[in-house]
C-alpha cells in the first residue's frame, strides 16, 4: 500500500493486487488483533483513504502468480507478499487440535473454557497468549529459551507491561523445554536432561516465527526487468521497517 501511494504520487500508473477481500487484510490485521492496539488500525485506514484519492487500480481478492505477471506485463514488479508461519517438524503437528497463532488472531476459533498451550515465547507468542486469556482460555506458554527471554523482540516500554499483564492473567510459563510430540490429549515436553513431561491441552498454538514468502519474485524474475522485494518478503520484521521499505521502493522506481 505504501509503495502504491508513493509511486502514484510520483506519476506512475499503479495496479495493486491483494489476495484478501480488503486492503491491509494480511499481517496488519493480525497485528491489530491483540489487546492494547487500538490506534494501530489508523495506519491501514490512512493508507486506504490515500489510495482512494489516487489513480491506483486496486484488485482485491486477486492472488498473483507468474501467469498474472506475464499477462499484465508491468515495467516494474514489487513483491510484498509477506511471510507465513513456521511449522516445526514435530510428530502430531498436523493434528486437528493444532493451529497457528495467525489462525488464532483471526478471531474465528471458540476458545472459552479451553486449556491452550502456546509454543513460542517471543512477541507473537506472548501477544497470542494474552489474546487467548481475554477470550476465556486457560493458557500455558512453552518456550525453548529461558524465561528471561520472553517477548525479548518487543521494545522494553511494551514488553514490561505485557509480561505484567500475562502474570496477572495467570498464564503459566515453561522455559527451556522443547516438544517431543503432540496427540489429541495434549503434548509431551522435553526439559533439561531430556526429562519428559506431559501437558493436557484442548488446543496447541504454534508461534515459532515466520518465514518469508517470496516465490513470486523468483518465478517472475525473467518476466519483468525491474523487480523489488520488500517487507516481510525479505525477512519478517516490524511494521515500521515495512513502511520504510515501501516508501523507498516507491521513490526508487
Amino acid at each position: 500500500m505504501e509503495v502504491a501511494r508513493v509511486a502514484a504520487l510520483r506519476g506512475h500508473q499503479v495496479s495493486l493486487y491483494e489476495s484478501k477481500p480488503a486492503l491491509g487484510g494480511g499481517q496488519l490485521t493480525l497485528a491489530e488483533a491483540p489487546p492494547h492496539k487500538e490506534k494501530l488500525p489508523w495506519l491501514g485506514e490512512y493508507l486506504t483513504r490515500q489510495l482512494e484519492r489516487l489513480p491506483v487500480k486496486v484488485h482485491a481478492e486477486s492472488p498473483v502468480d507468474s501467469a498474472t505477471v506475464e499477462r499484465e506485463a508491468p515495467d516494474v514488479l514489487v513483491v510484498a507478499t509477506g511471510a507465513v508461519p513456521v511449522i516445526p517438524d514435530i510428530p502430531g503437528i498436523d493434528g486437528e487440535n493444532v493451529v497457528t497463532a495467525f489462525r488464532v488472531l483471526e478471531g474465528e476459533l471458540a476458545t472459552e473454557g479451553k486449556q491452550v498451550v502456546v509454543l513460542g515465547g517471543r512477541r507473537v507468542g506472548t501477544e497470542t497468549a494474552e489474546f487467548l486469556t481475554l477470550r476465556g482460555a486457560s493458557v500455558t506458554l512453552v518456550t525453548r529459551s529461558p524465561l528471561s527471554q520472553l517477548a525479548i523482540d518487543a521494545t522494553p516500554t511494551y514488553r514490561v507491561p505485557l509480561l505484567r499483564r500475562l502474570r496477572k492473567a495467570e498464564v503459566k510459563f515453561i522455559g527451556d523445554h522443547d516438544v517431543k510430540g503432540i496427540n489429541g490429549q495434549g503434548l509431551t515436553l522435553l526439559g533439561p536432561g531430556q526429562n519428559e513431561e506431559f501437558i493436557a491441552a484442548d488446543l496447541v498454538v504454534i508461534a515459532r516465527g515466520a518465514v518469508s514468502q517470496r516465490s513470486l519474485a523468483d518465478e517472475a524474475a525473467g518476466l519483468v526487468k525491474e523487480v523489488h522485494v520488500i517487507g516481510d518478503s525479505v525477512e519478517p520484521r516490524s511494521i515500521a521497517e515495512a513502511m520504510y521499505e515501501g516508501t523507498m521502493a516507491g521513490r526508487r522506481i
